[in-house]
């Protein structure tokens, strides 16, 4: 038997039926549990035709949404975290993320409204958000618009990125800057992000990016060293969020995960003055040169010292605070085998700073040469003429034979080398004699050479 009622009715009852389905109660979970609680229509618009768009709330005040407005509600709801649904991009994942995590938590009418309709344009649901749109205010649509072109822009996932302008030395200060990209690479604005620095660094502890998702900073350095800068961007939307996973055929409910944060860091490590060194390794200096010391200290707010010991001799150079290079020398003598070595330190605001190690260290390489020694004899029967010379026991030496022959004896360290040659009376024969030993470095120094001739006039019987 078919009952005929006046459409006027029938659209009433559709009304009343519609109502008791927007406020059934169904079982859900809180994320990360699997105990369900009830859920109930939270706040929204309740449109003519059954469509209710805004949130749901638990009863633990979790608000979720749900993403299929063209299925039947699900019996019970539980939220696990998601990376993204199957068939979902991993794009279209981030941007969900990013709008739960941004509006989610809305608390008024048009706000949750204005989720609801971003989350279902974001997963593909344009059919449903147009019918919608047309029963919504029009300050709800262009929310909407608005909102989508931000999802588009700033979801992530981030990188931030950061620069140093130049490599600052101690005591002097330079500017930073920093940059919050979202996945699209474009500037995030209005992100906080924490600033830390090493021991040797001073620089503010925050900074909030501006319009276009960057800021500057200003740093000083108040001492040698590495330097290290953190930088921790905080709030950002996280990579996954939270969802059930109901039979087929019924809607799905997605909320927020918390926010998560992105980091960067620098290093860098001013170079300081080097110690240079100069000295002449002759046969006069006899193993002991006259040694020029140079430096120049780099441009600090901060008064500096070079301590630098040079075999006995500890001395320092001292440089005011300046803004510019300012050098220094001193002249020593030294001896063969002493090291020299230097380190800077500074004074800053808590006084002398530990030193730090200048490049430059450096051997004296200067072995004195060692002496010829000569021995000629003859009787007119037979004469002899040797000459040898000792090797100190770290550097090898050769004996250098010109003349009436051209010979080179080479002897290892702490060996000898030896000439010997025969003498003929009444014939004179010229010889010079030169000692020589050879640096660390390879090079040879040479001494002075001796001039030595044999007898010309033989002895009478």
């Amino acid at each position: 038997m078919s009952i005929f009622l006046p459409a006027r009715i029938r659209l009433l009852l559709v009304g009343l039926l519609a109502c008791i389905v927007a406020t059934v109660w169904v079982g859900v979970a809180s994320p990360g549990s699997a105990a369900p609680a009830p859920l109930r229509t939270g706040i929204g618009y309740q449109l003519p035709g059954g469509d209710f768009v805004g949130n749901y709330l638990t009863r633990a005040g979790v608000r979720v949404y749900c993403i299929d407005p063209g299925k039947r509600a699900p019996r019970s709801v539980s939220l696990t975290s998601i990376g993204r649904y199957r068939g979902m991009s991993r794009r279209t994942a981030a941007e969900l993320s990013y709008a739960l995590a941004t509006w989610g938590n809305a608390t008024t009418r048009a706000q949750a409204a204005t989720v609801s309709q971003v989350v279902n344009a974001i997963v593909g649901h344009a059919d449903a958000v147009r019918r919608r749109a047309a029963q919504l205010p029009h300050s709800v649509n262009s929310l909407v618009a608005a909102r989508l072109h931000t999802v588009r822009a700033r979801s992530g996932p981030y990188a931030v990125q950061l620069r140093a302008s130049r490599v600052a030395a101690t005591g002097q200060t330079a500017t930073g800057s920093l940059g919050v990209l979202s996945g699209s690479r474009g500037g995030v604005p209005g992100v906080a992000v924490r600033l830390r620095g090493s021991s040797n660094v001073v620089l503010p502890a925050a900074v909030r990016t501006g319009r276009h998702g960057s800021a500057s900073f200003r740093y000083t350095v108040t001492g040698p060293g590495p330097v290290r800068i953190d930088a921790t961007a905080t709030g950002l939307a996280p990579p996954r969020f939270t969802g059930s996973h109901p039979g087929s055929g019924q809607q799905r409910m997605v909320s927020w995960s918390a926010t998560v944060s992105a980091a960067a860091h620098l290093g860098f490590e001013a170079r300081l003055g080097a110690l240079a060194h100069d000295y002449a390794c002759t046969t006069t200096c006899n193993g002991r040169p006259e040694t020029t010391l140079r430096a120049c200290a780099v441009p600090s707010a901060y008064p500096s010292r070079l301590a630098f010991r040079a075999g006995p001799n500890v001395r320092s150079m001292d440089f005011p605070a300046s803004t510019r290079t300012r050098c220094s020398s001193v002249a020593l003598v030294l001896s063969d085998g002493d090291l020299v070595s230097a380190a800077w330190t500074f004074h800053g605001p808590h006084g002398w700073t530990r030193p730090v190690a200048a490049s430059g260290a450096f051997t004296v390489d200067c072995p004195a040469v060692p002496a010829v020694q000569v021995a000629l004899s003859y009787d007119c029967d037979q004469g002899t003429l040797a000459a040898t010379v000792t090797a100190p026991a770290a550097h090898p030496v050769v004996l250098v034979i010109a003349g009436a022959t051209t010979q080179r004896v080479m002897a290892g360290p702490g060996a000898v080398a030896r000439f010997a040659t025969a003498v003929r009376c009444g014939t004179v024969l010229t010889y010079t004699v030169q000692a020589g030993i050879q640096r660390g470095a390879g090079a040879w120094n040479y001494g002075p050479a001796a001039l030595i001739s044999t007898p010309g006039t033989p002895r009478q019987p």
